[in-house]
């Protein structure tokens, strides 16, 4: 997610002086769309996300590094006494 940001204030905020909030948010849905569905992304084989699906290529989930079981929620609390 940070190099998300990173992206859309290098490429789309600090490049242009903004009048308006109407217009930055205008642009910003046009980066947003050409990022989502134009962009090369490097995770998907340097293909766009559109051509990635219409390729019918899916993403595997990460594998995980260790087994861990979800947390088990606390229904009451004994204190202790010393």
């Amino acid at each position: 997610m940070k190099s998300t940001n990173r992206a859309l204030k290098k490429e789309l905020i600090y490049r242009h002086r903004w009048w308006s909030p109407d217009q930055l948010r205008s642009e910003l849905n046009c980066y947003v769309r050409w990022y989502n569905q134009k962009r090369m992304h490097s995770k998907l084989g340097y293909l766009s996300p559109v051509e990635f699906r219409q390729a019918g290529h899916m993403l595997q989930p990460a594998h995980k590094t260790r087994d861990t079981a979800p947390a088990t929620p606390v229904t009451s609390v004994t204190p202790t006494t010393r």
